[in-house]
């Protein structure tokens, strides 16, 4: 955790963050890399998935069940400052860093978080959100 309260930002752990980030990364594995990684719905009527990789060439269409169909319809709307916000928050408070490398020097750790906290990182994520939304989703449009 990236405590802001002295002279400068101090990397500190402790069990409970260790355990708090172990589920962290096990929430995004679940919630983000998973089902969109692989999961797709059976076309055939059915409300079952198959699980395949995603094409190496041409589109990525997902065709979302229809109770989803309105709110996909619509472009992300996001503001750079919402972005910003939001992103900064999850790096300071949830980002299980340590447990996506195998290295443990916390000079690096905290190096990546002021990285990952420059302007630049908040317009590619909004730049590949839009990208992701229009090639992934846009074919949900009317």
């Amino acid at each position: 955790r990236i405590d802001n309260r002295g002279s400068g930002p101090e990397v500190t752990s402790s069990v409970g963050d260790e355990r708090y980030h172990q589920k962290e990364l096990e929430r995004l594995k679940a919630k983000f890399i998973l089902p969109f990684a692989c999961e797709r719905i059976v076309s055939d009527g059915r409300e079952d998935s198959e699980l395949c990789p995603w094409p190496l060439e041409g589109p990525l269409d997902l065709v979302v069940p229809e109770l989803f169909q309105e709110e996909v319809s619509e472009p992300i709307r996001v503001s750079s400052d919402d972005v910003q916000r939001h992103t900064t928050q999850w790096i300071r408070d949830s980002l299980p860093l340590a447990l996506l490398t195998s290295k443990r020097d916390e000079r690096i750790l905290l190096g990546v978080r002021e990285t990952l906290e420059q302007a630049q990182v908040f317009r590619l994520i909004g730049l590949l959100s839009h990208l992701l939304y229009w090639l992934a989703l846009g074919i949900n449009r009317p």
